[in-house]
């Protein structure tokens, strides 16, 4: 199984409030646990002079494990109790680099994805900018309640805004990275004009799905139909699409034909897996994949995108 690598991006609009502030306060929320459908994630972050940085790790309920032994070209299913006081994880690293706030995350397979990190980090922002509004509120209450809160929602207006780098190849450029294309899905607007008695012309929009299933037998023409994707991807009236393609691991992975994120490396699972043994909340910091990723932002093959 792979693990990729994706650009990350955060950009703070709030004038008064420092991006350092924001860490101050975010590091005491460490080991922090937040519940999903299945299992409960912990987020752990940290700080030094050039990154701030963390993991994520996901919990799972899931109390028994199910393997496959192969013998002869057969199979037989085993499956096995988990200990009481054991539980499957998974877990993603990342490192954002302070002077750019750029930085990379690492996800692999039914992992936690980039746009939960994102959602705490922004709610854990707004939760600090509602704290500094009612300090000041309360510093200013000689002008008046009403006066205050606007002029305090004033002094800290603005909003931490995160993103994924996105990938600005052309699309048979990253297409073809997959060893194969599924599906191929496009949305337009389509325009109509209805015209009544005495009534000024007026225009509805709706809107139509073009899709491209593609065979097993069709996949030596992924050139030609990408090519068409581009085409068409240049019409008046485009909106969105999506191709359903699958990787070298034989996973399918949706990609957007707009906005499709960048992809920075990737690696073996097993490769990673082991360099987890024995992390702890007390040291996850010094762990040996957060010192390659703060390694490959700062010297590796993309650094120039992370200033």
């Amino acid at each position: 199984m792979k693990v990729r690598r994706i650009g990350i991006s955060l950009t703070n609009k709030n004038k008064t409030i420092r991006f350092s502030d924001f860490i101050n306060y975010l590091i005491p929320f460490n080991g922090e646990r937040m519940g999903f459908e299945g299992g409960e994630r912990f987020f752990l972050f940290h700080e030094d002079d050039v990154f701030f940085s963390g993991v994520v790790l996901s919990f799972k309920d899931q109390r028994r494990d199910c393997r496959a032994r192969f013998q002869d070209g057969q199979f037989t299913i085993h499956t096995a109790d988990i200990l009481d006081d054991e539980k499957l994880i998974d877990f993603n690293f990342f490192v954002v680099k302070k002077s750019s706030l750029k930085g990379l995350y690492e996800y692999y397979h039914n992992s936690c994805s980039i746009h939960v990190l994102f959602a705490l980090l922004r709610n854990k922002f707004n939760a600090l900018k509602a704290d500094k509004i009612s300090n000041y509120i309360a510093d200013n209450l000689v002008l008046g309640r009403e006066k205050a809160e606007a002029k305090g929602k004033k002094e800290y207006a603005g909003r931490l805004s995160t993103s994924i780098l996105i990938d600005n190849r052309d699309i048979p450029t990253v297409l073809a990275e997959y060893a194969k294309v599924k599906k191929i899905e496009m949305l337009f607007d389509a325009q109509q004009f209805a015209v009544g008695h005495a009534v000024a012309l007026q225009r509805s929009s709706r809107e139509v799905k073009v899709s491209f299933n593609i065979t097993d037998s069709e996949q030596s023409n992924i050139d030609r139909l990408t090519q068409g994707v581009v085409e068409l991807a240049g019409n008046v009236g485009f909106k969105k699409g999506s191709v359903s393609t699958v990787d070298s691991d034989d996973i399918e992975r949706t990609i957007s034909i707009l906005n499709c994120p960048k992809r920075l490396g990737e690696c073996e699972f097993e490769d990673l897996a082991h360099r987890i043994d024995g992390l702890t909340v007390e040291n996850f910091h010094e762990n040996e994949i957060l010192v390659e990723l703060k390694r490959e932002v700062n010297e590796g093959e993309y650094r120039a995108l992370f200033n």
